[in-house]
C-alpha cells in the first residue's frame, strides 16, 4: 500500500464511524470495508515507466552543457535521479531544471546511438538517443595514382577497372553517398558510372583502339559525396590505362589418353585475357569440376578420363569482368579422347538357344551372334573374330556347324541331323592373342525338333447320312467325329477343323474338343423345309502347323448328308412388332393401322383369323379376315399415357391350328387440349411497403399437356394500367417467373393480383388466375409488422427506463434518510475512549 492510499483510507473511516454509536460495531466495520472500496476504486499503480527517443546531430560545437530534453518526473526527485548507461560520462541530469544534459560532443562513426535510463522514485524514464551523421569525411580513393589495363577488343560498355573511393560518413545517408567522374581526358574514349566507378570503353573509344596503335591512356577521376551535388566533399586521382595487344584466341585440340595415369587435376590448356579485371568461366558438355581453370587461364583436368563413357569434349572458355559481363565471345577447345584397349567383346546374351528340324538343309543359316566392344569402334580395339571353341555331342559327328569369322553367322555344314541337343562354345576376341587381345565367349544350345510330316485324318466313314425334322431346336447335335495324327511331337498333332462348304448360309456350327481331337456339328439356326429340304457338309481336318514333305489327302475330309422332315409352322406376320403414330383427337372409327401375317407351309397353306389381346381399355377392334385394326374411342394421352400396347394373334382356321402374335405399339400423340394453371399456395407470401429490393414472389404453372404443347409459359399481366403500374411480372424460366412490386408503395392491405398464364403449344390455352398477397409495413429486417394487444405485464422501452430510474432514485433518497438519521442521533464522544476503534488495530 503507498502512503496515499493508507492516509485516504484513515481519512474516510474518521469521517464515517464517527456516525456510527458506540453500540453498533457492525455499523463501524462496514464503514471501514466501504472506505477500503472507495479507495480501491482510486488507487493507481505504484511505479510508471514512460520511453522516449530523440536526435541529435553529431560534432556540437557548445555551448555547454547541451540541453537536449526534459525528464518529467517530480521535482523532488531529480536530486536523487540515478543515470543508467552513461558510463562514458557524458551525460548529466540539471537537478533544477530536470533537464537531461550532454556534456561534449558526438561522433556517430565512434558510436552511433546510446541509451540512457533516469531511475527516480517509483518512476522510470528511458531516453534513447540517436547520433544523426554530419558530413564530416571526405572520401578518399585508394591510391593516389590508380592504373589499369584495357585489352583491345574489349566491348563497349563492358567494365575492366572498378576505381573505389571509402567515406567514414553514415552509408545509409547522403554524406556517404559517392560519385564517380572523369575530370580529365585526352578524348571520349572512356566512360565511369557515376555510382559504382565501373570504366568501360565507348563506342568511339572501340573503334579508337582498333584503328589506332596507341599503348596507354592518362586520365583523372573525381569522387564526390552528396551524390555529386556542389560544395560536397570531393577527391581526385590519375588513372594510367595500357592498352594491351588481344590475346583472346582459341587454343589448339588438346588429345588426352584415357585411363592416363598422373598427378591430377593436370594442365591441359591456356587462355589469356589482357584486362585490370577478369576472371574465367568453363562450361560445355562435361559434368561437375572435370574441368577447371583459374586466374591466371589456365585449364585443368582434374580426374582421368574415359573414352567409353565420353569421347569427346567441346570446352567454351569464357573471360568476363567483375560483373559478369563477358569481354568477348567465349573460346572453345576440343578435348579429343583417345581410346586404349580396355574392354573385352561382350555378347548380348550369355546363352543362347535356336531350335531347327530334322529337315534343316546344309548352308541354312541358324543364328547371327553379335558381340559388342566399348572400344573406339575405327580401331583394331573393337576388330572381333568369332571362333567355335567346342561342340558337345560329337554325333553323328564334330564339326556340324561353322561361324563366319568376321560376321558371326552360325550355319549348318552337313544334313542328316537327327532329334537331339547340341551346346556350342563361341568365342570373340578382339585384336588377336598374340598382341593381346581380349575374349568373350557365350554357350549356344540347338535343339533338334521333329517336323510335321503326317497330316490327321478321320476315322469314321467318309460319308454320313442323317434325317432331321425341320424344328429341331438350335444347338442339337448331328454328328461326332474323331481324328487322328501320327506325328509324335504334340505341336505337330494339334488339329484344326472347318466346314470347308455346304454351310454357306451359316445354318450349323462346329464345336472343336482339342483334347480328343474331336469336333462336334451342330445346328446353330432354325430349320425351314420350304426353303431347304437337304444339306451337303464337308469337313475337314488340318494340322494348326505347316505340313512339310507330304499333301492332305480325302481321308482328312467328311460328307455329311442331312435330310430334312417337314413339320406343320405357325403363321408368320410381316413385323415382329407394328408402331403407329396418331394424335389423341382421332375420331372413333378412324382405322389405325393394318396386319398381316402369312402361313410358312407352302405346301399345306391355312386360311388365318385375326384377334387382339391386351386390350384392357376395350379402345380397339380388328376385322378378323382382313388384320384392319380401328379405333373405338378417343385415346386421351394424359388419361393413357404417350403408348398404348397390345397384342395381335394370326390363327390357323380350323381345330389346333397354330398361332402367332406381333406386339402392337401405339404412340399417342399431343394435342392442346388442357389449359395451364398454377400451383403453390402464395397466401404466406407478403411484400413490404415502402418497397424493398430484391423482394419478390416465385409463382409456378403447371399444364397436363406434353412439352411441345405446354412449356414454356408466358406469365402476363391484363392490360390494366394502374395494374401495370403497381406490380411487376419477369420470367425465370419456362415454367416460373418473379412477382414483385412496381410501384414504390402500396396501401397496406392484402391485394389480389390477376395473372395470365399461356402455354406454347401450336394453339395456345390461356387461364386467368388470382393471386392473393399481403402488403404491409415491415422491421428493419424486412419482417412483416401485424399490429397486436400488448402482452399484459410486458413494458415498453420508455417503461423499462423509468423503472430504472426510478428504482436508482429511490435507492439515493434511502440512503439520504439512513445517513441524515445517524447523524442526528449519534452523541458526540471524547477522542480517545474505550469505544473508539484505532483504524490501525482494525486494518
Amino acid at each position: 500500500m503507498s502512503p496515499t492510499f493508507n492516509w485516504l483510507v484513515n481519512q474516510l473511516h474518521k469521517a464515517l464511524s464517527s456516525r456510527c454509536t458506540a453500540e453498533t460495531r457492525v455499523c463501524r466495520m462496514s464503514c471501514l470495508y466501504l472506505a477500503v472500496f472507495f479507495c480501491v476504486l482510486v488507487q493507481v499503480g505504484v511505479s510508471f515507466t514512460s520511453v522516449k527517443r530523440i536526435r541529435v546531430p553529431e560534432n556540437y560545437r557548445g555551448p555547454w552543457p547541451w540541453y537536449l530534453t526534459k525528464i518529467e518526473m517530480a521535482a523532488d526527485v531529480w536530486q536523487k535521479a540515478v543515470l543508467a548507461g552513461n558510463e562514458d560520462g557524458i551525460f548529466e541530469l540539471d537537478p533544477v531544471s530536470g533537464l537531461l544534459c550532454a556534456l561534449k560532443p558526438f561522433d556517430r562513426e565512434e558510436k552511433a546511438n546510446y541509451t540512457i535510463t533516469v531511475i527516480g522514485g517509483n518512476k522510470t524514464v528511458t531516453v534513447n538517443i540517436d547520433v544523426m551523421d554530419v558530413n564530416d569525411h571526405i572520401p578518399v580513393l585508394d591510391q593516389s595514382t590508380l592504373h589499369g589495363i584495357v585489352c583491345r577488343g574489349t566491348r563497349a560498355g563492358v567494365s575492366f577497372l572498378h576505381v573505389v573511393a571509402t567515406d567514414g560518413d553514415d552509408p545509409t545517408t547522403e554524406n556517404a553517398d559517392l560519385r564517380y567522374k572523369i575530370i580529365q581526358s585526352d578524348g571520349s574514349w572512356f566512360h565511369i558510372d557515376p555510382r559504382t566507378g565501373a570504366v568501360s570503353l565507348t563506342e568511339q573509344g572501340v573503334t579508337y583502339l582498333s584503328r589506332s596503335d596507341v599503348s596507354h591512356f592518362r586520365l583523372k577521376v573525381q569522387v564526390k559525396d552528396l551524390g555529386g551535388r556542389p560544395f560536397a566533399f570531393e577527391d581526385s586521382s590519375n588513372l594510367e590505362i595500357v592498352v594491351a595487344e588481344n590475346t583472346w584466341s582459341s587454343p589448339n585440340p588438346v588429345s588426352i589418353p584415357e585411363n592416363l595415369r598422373g598427378d591430377y587435376p593436370f594442365l591441359i590448356s591456356q587462355v589469356l585475357w589482357n584486362s585490370t579485371e577478369v576472371r574465367y568461366e568453363l562450361s560445355g558438355g562435361f559434368v561437375g569440376d572435370l574441368f577447371t581453370i583459374d586466374e591466371s587461364g589456365n585449364i585443368y583436368v582434374t580426374e582421368e578420363l574415359d573414352w567409353e563413357r565420353q569421347s569427346e569434349y567441346q570446352i567454351m572458355v569464357s573471360a568476363l569482368n567483375n560483373e559478369g559481363a563477358l569481354y568477348s565471345e567465349p573460346l572453345n577447345i576440343t578435348v579429343t579422347v583417345t581410346d586404349e584397349n580396355d574392354n573385352a567383346p561382350v555378347f548380348k546374351q550369355d546363352t543362347y538357344v535356336v531350335e531347327i528340324t530334322e529337315a534343316t538343309r546344309k548352308g541354312s543359316l541358324l543364328l547371327e551372334l553379335k558381340a559388342e566392344d566399348a572400344d573406339d569402334p575405327s580401331t583394331r580395339n573393337a576388330e572381333i573374330e568369332y571362333n567355335i571353341e567346342s561342340q558337345e555331342p560329337q554325333l553323328p559327328k564334330s564339326g556340324l556347324f561353322h561361324i563366319g569369322k568376321r560376321s558371326g553367322q552360325l550355319t549348318l555344314l552337313d544334313d542328316g541331323l537327327k532329334p537331339n541337343r547340341y551346346t556350342l562354345i563361341v568365342s570373340a576376341t578382339d585384336w588377336t592373342e598374340e598382341l593381346g587381345g581380349l575374349r568373350g565367349s557365350c554357350t549356344v544350345v540347338i535343339d533338334v525338333k521333329d517336323v510335321n510330316d503326317n497330316p490327321p485324318v478321320f476315322i469314321l466313314d467318309q460319308v454320313l447320312t442323317f434325317i432331321i425334322a425341320e424344328d429341331a431346336a438350335p444347338g442339337t447335335t448331328i454328328v461326332t467325329l474323331m481324328a487322328i495324327d501320327d506325328d509324335v511331337e504334340t505341336v505337330n498333332k494339334a488339329m484344326e477343323f472347318s466346314i470347308q462348304s455346304g454351310n454357306e448360309d451359316g445354318t450349323f456350327r462346329i464345336r472343336p474338343d482339342g483334347d480328343k481331337n474331336a469336333v462336334t456339328v451342330f445346328l446353330e439356326k432354325d430349320l425351314d423345309y420350304e426353303r431347304v429340304q437337304e444339306y451337303r457338309l464337308v469337313v475337314a481336318v488340318k494340322n494348326v502347323v505347316e505340313l512339310l514333305g507330304v499333301e492332305y489327302g480325302p481321308n482328312s475330309t467328311a460328307s455329311i448328308i442331312i435330310s430334312l422332315s417337314n413339320v406343320n409352322e405357325a403363321p408368320v406376320f410381316t413385323e415382329e412388332k407394328y408402331e403407329v403414330q396418331i394424335p389423341e383427337n382421332t375420331p372413333p372409327g378412324a382405322l389405325i393401322l393394318n396386319v398381316s401375317a402369312s402361313d410358312p407351309d407352302i405346301h399345306h397353306q391355312a386360311s388365318l383369323r385375326y384377334s387382339i389381346r391386351g386390350d384392357v381399355r376395350n379402345l380397339l377392334s380388328i376385322q378378323e379376315d382382313s388384320g384392319k385394326i380401328k379405333l373405338r374411342q378417343l385415346m386421351d394421352r394424359e388419361q393413357y399415357g404417350d403408348t398404348y400396347r397390345v397384342l395381335v394373334l394370326a390363327q390357323e382356321a380350323g381345330d389346333g391350328g397354330l398361332s402367332a402374335s406381333a406386339e402392337v405399339v401405339i404412340h399417342i400423340l399431343d394435342v392442346n387440349d388442357n389449359i395451364p394453371t398454377l400451383i403453390g399456395d402464395y397466401r404466406s407470401e407478403y411484400f413490404c411497403t415502402p418497397k424493398r429490393e430484391e423482394q419478390r414472389t416465385i409463382i409456378t404453372a403447371f399444364d397436363r399437356d406434353s412439352p411441345e404443347n405446354s412449356v414454356p409459359f408466358t406469365f402476363t399481366l391484363p392490360n390494366n394500367a394502374q395494374l401495370r403500374s403497381q406490380w411487376k411480372l419477369t420470367a425465370i424460366n419456362g415454367t416460373h417467373a418473379y412477382l414483385s412490386m412496381r410501384s414504390h408503395h402500396l396501401d397496406s392491405k392484402v391485394h389480389k393480383v390477376p395473372i395470365i398464364i399461356a402455354d406454347s403449344g401450336a394453339k395456345p390455352q390461356s387461364r386467368h388466375v388470382s393471386i392473393t398477397v399481403l402488403v404491409c409495413h415491415c422491421n428493419n429486417r424486412a419482417v412483416c409488422k401485424v399490429d397486436v394487444d400488448k402482452m399484459p405485464g410486458m413494458p415498453t422501452l420508455s417503461s423499462a427506463l423509468g423503472i430504472l430510474l426510478g428504482t436508482l432514485g429511490a435507492i439515493g433518497i434511502i440512503l439520504i434518510i439512513i445517513f441524515s438519521h445517524l447523524a442526528l442521533s449519534a452523541p458526540r464522544h471524547k477522542a480517545g475512549t474505550t469505544d473508539d476503534i484505532p483504524l490501525k488495530s482494525a486494518i
